[in-house]
């Protein structure tokens, strides 16, 4: 079908299993389209919580207590 020959390439997967799976020369257009959107909301959600994700994501700097004694020395000896 032409409609699967034109998808982006980020659809290979979905495209394979369709061609897998299914008669393609009995499928009903109706059906492959409700397929494809079916992933296509699929990829979006997936999209979506890997942003979330990476938004979320906080770096914290950790110190140790020898660490904080000997700042607190330098300080002493710089004043």
């Amino acid at each position: 079908m032409k409609i699967l020959r034109s998808l982006p390439l980020k659809w290979h997967t979905k495209v394979t299993a369709i061609q897998e799976a299914k008669d393609l020369t009995k499928l009903p257009l109706e059906e492959l389209i409700g397929s494809l959107m079916t992933y296509e909301i699929n990829l979006a959600k997936k999209q979506q919580e890997g942003e979330d994700k990476r938004r979320r994501s906080i770096a914290l700097k950790a110190t140790t207590k020898k660490e904080e004694e000997e700042e607190v020395e330098e300080e002493k000896q710089s004043e």
